[in-house]
């Protein structure tokens, strides 16, 4: 098991740890606001790279478990 970000995740590394033996994925994505993920928590990924990145992980989905994605909910700082 890893985790993983949106920003550092491709095809290639995932490719080699799934033959490295990798069964199961968890990804951070904690919001879907740009200003939360940036300004408060220090992320700089867009919500298309969000898409990109949970796309690559289908791809895969007959190598590995479904893969798990870390979302906060109920922060004060979002409406």
């Amino acid at each position: 098991m890893c985790w993983v970000t949106p920003v550092t995740l491709t095809e290639e590394k995932l490719n080699v740890l799934l033959s490295a033996g990798l069964g199961k994925v968890l990804m951070g994505i904690q919001a879907d606001s740009v200003r939360i993920l940036k300004g408060l928590y220090g992320r700089n990924i867009s919500n298309e790279g969000v898409v990109r990145a949970a796309r690559t992980l289908a791809k895969y989905r007959d190598r590995m478990e479904p893969p798990s994605y870390d979302i906060i909910f109920c922060n004060p700082m979002e409406s």
